[in-house]
């Protein structure tokens, strides 16, 4: 049994469905019935509305709903007239029923369109396809964590490549693996600049910040996966928008920039001279680092889709940081200010104490990768992916109205960093005057340019240095 949030109902060819997320933001559909009563769906339903959600924007007439906004179900399909469990197998198993050429009718996407996402809200003609909505209005205050904070009982599953022969697509989550999709070994930097410099879609005015990029990454990471961004290069566009624009490609009225990966274009403002040193400057760097790891190609054989997010590890929020402190890592200068503040700010020092896990690692592996390298170093289980998702409720805490989450259940953050932070920097030679400048040090890192909206209790981290003072033998001087 899943718990699910009633998000929005709407229309779709004259029937009415709901639209369902799950605690990890994965979205599930119900048919909606004339008395209002809810049904399961059939699979070709299911792709269809999967092919709309995932790859075109949506015209939108908003209405407020009372109703009760949350619902418990095991997610089903019909198969064949059959009401089946939903997973992975089942989903393959249900493809073989009604041919694969049906499902790439049914899944088909036009990615040789020339309009942009925010052009085709205004331009798409209506149709059955248009869809409608009525959004939920959830007015409940959640107080409690959706999960429990403790260790697993089994390590996290690295994830390296999905592929299917029914769906004729591969998903590459770790670089390793990419020539399962590409058939040459490596590219230079040499012909990366070549690429940059013969794709016409890119103006005058970029060219020599990708250029600076490439040399930077050459430089400040050698070891990192370049084919991913030579093969994104070839068409790559950089289209400078109003704040309008903007906001409708980006979906965000706070964005400064954004990468579409189904489209393989970044989004930015016109309104900047993007200069180094600059907010603006940054944001280019940090889109660019999203076309650096991600592609999403179709062959004639192949759905290509390379992505470090992988199944398991839905947290955006952790990918959007980890980004954002590789993109800095390549500047000839320290840059504290960097987006997903805090969130950045946790994982940098996190990375900073491990011994097996470095920045290009990020470029080149998968998230649960990383979560791997996380528990071995603390000799975990299955920790690390628990802390990434409260570290993503801290961060929709403090963007929704919605969550009310007490600030004691993010303990279990601050704990974690400092057992790392303290095990590296504080050895049994030190003395408690020099490790309580190691926790003000820390405190100082974690809050840097933090809004105050988070209401971080940072008394609890010089409780947790107490304690592992107290642990570790580190007495106070008698001389204070």
């Amino acid at each position: 049994m899943v718990k699910y949030r009633k998000i929005l109902k709407f229309t779709f060819k004259n029937k009415y469905y709901q639209l369902l997320l799950d605690n990890h933001d994965k979205y599930f559909f119900l048919g909606v019935n004339k008395d209002n009563t809810y049904s399961y769906i059939t699979i070709e339903e299911l792709f269809e509305l999967e092919k709309v959600f995932c790859h075109y924007p949506l015209t939108m007439k908003a209405i407020r709903d009372n109703k009760k906004s949350k619902i418990k179900l095991v997610p089903k399909v019909f198969i064949g007239g059959v009401l089946t469990t939903l997973t992975l197998t089942t989903l393959l198993t249900g493809c073989m029923n009604y041919g694969v050429d049906d499902v790439f009718k049914l899944m088909n996407v036009d990615t040789d369109r020339t309009t942009s996402r925010y052009e085709e809200v205004y331009t798409a003609p209506k149709s059955e396809n248009q869809i409608s909505f009525t959004l939920e209005d959830d007015k409940d205050n959640t107080s409690q964590l959706p999960f429990i904070v403790e260790d697993g009982n089994e390590k996290i599953e690295v994830e390296t490549y999905l592929e299917s022969d029914w769906l004729n697509y591969i998903y590459i989550y770790d670089m390793n693996y990419l020539n399962k999709v590409l058939d040459y070994d490596n590219v230079s930097i040499e012909q990366i600049h070549k690429t940059i410099d013969g794709n016409k879609k890119i103006s005058d005015r970029f060219v020599p910040i990708l250029h600076e990029y490439v040399n930077a990454l050459n430089e400040k990471h050698p070891d990192a996966e370049l084919r991913v961004l030579y093969e994104n290069l070839k068409t790559l566009e950089i289209i400078e928008c109003d704040k309008q624009e903007l906001m409708l490609a980006s979906l965000s009225v706070d964005s400064y920039g954004c990468y579409i990966r189904t489209e393989n274009k970044i989004y930015v403002s016109e309104d900047y001279e993007y200069k180094k040193g600059t907010w603006e400057y940054q944001v280019i760097f940090h889109e660019l680092s999203h076309v650096l790891r991600t592609g999403f190609w179709d062959t004639k054989n192949k759905q290509i889709r390379v992505q470090c997010e992988g199944l398991t590890m839905s947290g955006i929020t952790t990918a959007e940081a980890l980004n954002s402190i590789f993109a800095v890592s390549l500047f000839d200068y320290e840059e504290r200010d960097i987006a997903y503040q805090l969130q950045s700010n946790y994982h940098s020092l996190m990375i900073e104490c491990m011994d097996n896990y470095k920045l290009s690692d990020y470029v080149n592996h998968s998230l649960t990768y990383y979560a791997s390298k996380l528990d071995e170093h603390n000799n975990d289980v299955n920790y690390a992916k628990t802390i990434f998702e409260l570290i993503e409720t801290q961060y929709k805490d403090y963007h929704s109205e919605h969550l009310n989450i007490e600030e004691k259940e993010y303990y279990p953050i601050y704990n974690y960093i400092s057992k790392m932070y303290f095990n590296k920097h504080i050895t049994p030679n030190t003395s408690y005057d020099d490790a309580k400048l190691i926790v003000d040090e820390l405190v100082e890192r974690v809050m840097f340019d933090v809004p105050d909206e988070y209401h971080i209790d940072t008394n609890e981290f010089y409780n947790i240095f107490q304690n592992y003072c107290d642990e570790h033998g580190i007495e106070k001087s008698m001389n204070r």
